[in-house]
């Protein structure tokens, strides 16, 4: 039995230029093998025993912008039981997911056998069909957060296939739908489908002077402005044939005609791609009219269609994908028919995939199917040796910037209850992949350059390390969060705190954020300002009374002070402190009405020195 079902893959972040990377003709890519990649190797209760699910060959799709590729595959399930200890196998072509080095399974809609993947847009929303238990035809799906939509046929029984999705998930592809031609009888005809959620629209497609109803359609590309390329059947001159074409809900289908040169009614072309600047790439009859050749059509009347021309010795190619930097990918034989290549088309000329890349090993890409705004490429690829199929994945080198730390972040402090914020500052070719630990272990959601951590308590002291990933390398940086106990602000220290516009770091009792060495504290409790005044206490002073040298203190004491005291302390060895005696301390007139201006005087010894400092410290 045949299973067909969703391949997708999350590799690692794309390393690639911002903005995009539009391929020259010294690009070099690495090759990974989708097919050969980690397999969770499944088993479960069988029929007659117990079934371990291999992966055996894979094909790839369609890829997000975020690196996800999507696909089909088979594996090897293997049934061992007690009457048959030596097992029996079967291969069968089923879905699977890559994260992390393991490959997981999706499974089918309804208790389908067969699924297969073709789109993926950048939130992991996969476009794709999967049959149904019980039901002969095939169904068109698409799979977001682990839950399958269907998009089914219009008609019962009928068929139905989805082949894109864009950023807003919105999808296209085609569906059967039903024309009466009389009391009793009927036609089932394929329709272009426009899906936006899981209400389905028919577009406009070619219509003739024949029944429009008669004519069969596709969507095979979505952009973001939900400009939809595929092709529609048309009359050319009384020949009835199939053109390329433009599809929007509320518009005129657009005939992009077929390549310049081909004379022939007869000649045919299709579109597979389309970005977001509206420009489409596709295949068509060529000017000899026996070939097929790639073409890029970017606006314009019937007919304007630009010939790609072909490999190198090769007489046909056939355009799949082309992204927004204008990229173009597809494949296309090198002088014997039927033998294809992969290819890349950019700046004017088209390449073999194959040449441009390493890592290949007896494997010879046969196809590229997409690519994405990072000049990623999925595709599938045959082994020279084994004849087995698998999907591709490429990623531009040449361009990639490995990630760095630019400045390490500190160790640090936060009371409970106050919001903190973790900058890795990481830098690297984009786009870059973050992940965040605390103390080893992963966070969950945590994927963004800074981490975010809101209303702190003592649980969230930890060592806080992350991970910042792209093709080209990685780089771990970290640092470590103690969450202090909450701090008790003295009566009025808030309100004076916002009258300074003391916010964050700036707020807390210790910080000195005026660049002198007086902490806040100590500020508010004399009730000095941003910036001292003239003559505004506290200030030292040396006086000479009946020959003893006095070392002097004058400073100021909040009058609405509360729950603070100010002590004066002396040392001669700045290491050992005591309390001033109050004798020492003399309160003197003060024209601040807000304060208490107070002077301490000590004795400097004949031949020593002596200190004088101030403490702040809770009543």
């Amino acid at each position: 039995m045949l299973l067909r079902r969703f391949l997708f893959l999350v590799l690692s972040a794309v390393a690639l230029c911002l903005g995009g990377l539009r391929v020259a003709a010294s690009t070099t890519y690495v090759y990974t093998d989708l097919g050969s990649l980690p397999v969770e190797t499944q088993t479960f209760a069988g029929v007659s025993g117990n079934i371990t699910q291999t992966l055996t060959q894979s094909a790839a799709y369609g890829i997000s912008n975020t690196g996800q590729v999507v696909g089909t595959e088979n594996i090897t399930a293997s049934n061992v039981s007690i009457a048959n200890p030596h097992g029996s196998s079967v291969t069968d072509e089923r879905e699977f997911s890559y994260f992390g080095g393991t490959t997981h399974s999706f499974g089918t809609y309804l208790n389908g056998n067969n699924s297969s993947g073709y789109g993926i847009n950048s939130a992991g929303q996969i476009a794709g069909s999967s049959d149904v238990a019980g039901a002969s035809a095939t169904e068109g799906v698409l799979f977001s957060n682990g839950t399958y939509t269907s998009l089914a046929s219009l008609i019962p029984d009928g068929q139905s296939k989805v082949n894109a999705v864009n950023e807003a998930g919105h999808i296209t592809g085609w569906t059967d739908h039903e024309v009466q031609l009389s009391q009793t009888s009927f036609l089932t005809v394929q329709k272009v489908m426009f899906w936006k959620g899981s209400n389905p629209v028919i577009l406009a497609d070619l219509t003739s002077s024949q029944d429009g109803s008669f004519i069969a359609s596709a969507g095979q590309a979505i952009n973001n402005s939900d400009q939809v390329a595929g092709w529609s059947d048309v009359s050319v001159s009384g020949t009835f044939t199939t053109h390329a074409c433009l599809m929007q809900l509320g518009h005129a289908a657009i005939d992009l005609g077929t390549l310049p040169g081909a004379a022939n009614p007869a000649a045919v072309s299709y579109a597979n791609g389309i970005n977001n600047a509206g420009e489409v790439c596709g295949y068509s009859t060529a000017a000899t009219g026996s070939n097929n050749h790639a073409f890029l059509y970017t606006g314009g009347v019937i007919g304007s269609m630009v010939d790609l021309g072909a490999l190198t010795g090769g007489q046909n190619s056939y355009a799949n994908g082309i992204n927004n930097n204008g990229t173009i990918i597809g494949y296309g034989d090198e002088g014997v028919p039927g033998i294809n290549y992969a290819m890349v088309y950019a700046n004017g000329g088209m390449q073999d995939l194959n040449m441009l890349t390493s890592g290949t090993g007896n494997w010879v890409m046969e196809a590229a199917y997409a690519i994405n705004d990072y000049g990623q490429i999925a595709g599938t690829a045959v082994n020279n040796l084994t004849g087995a199929t698998h999907g591709f994945l490429l990623t531009p080198t040449n361009e990639a910037t490995p990630p760095s730390v630019s400045t390490p972040p500190n160790d640090f402090q936060a009371p409970v209850g106050q919001n903190v914020t973790i900058v890795s500052n990481i830098t690297g070719s984009s786009p870059l992949s973050f992940q965040w630990y605390n103390n080893g272990a992963p966070i969950s959601g945590a994927t963004s350059a800074n981490l975010s951590l809101t209303n702190v308590q003592s649980g969230d002291s930890a060592n806080y390390s992350v991970i910042g990933t792209n093709l080209v390398g990685a780089v771990t940086t970290n640092a470590t969060l103690t969450v202090t106990s909450p701090i008790m602000y003295p009566a009025g220290y808030t309100a004076w705190a916002a009258g300074l516009n003391l916010i964050g770091a700036s707020l807390l009792p210790a910080a000195m954020p005026f660049g002198d060495t007086l902490p806040n504290l100590a500020r508010f409790a004399m009730n000095i300002g941003a910036v001292p005044t003239a003559g505004q206490l506290p200030v030292t002073s040396m006086q000479v009374v009946n020959g003893v040298t006095y070392l002097r203190l004058d400073y100021n004491v909040s009058k609405n002070l509360s729950g603070l005291q100010l002590t004066v302390q002396y040392s001669y060895d700045l290491q050992n402190w005591s309390a001033l005696s109050n004798a020492n301390i003399a309160q003197l007139a003060d024209p601040n009405p807000q304060t208490s201006h107070y002077q301490a005087s000590i004795a400097v010894p004949a031949n020593g020195s002596v200190y004088l400092r101030l403490v702040v410290q809770p009543e």
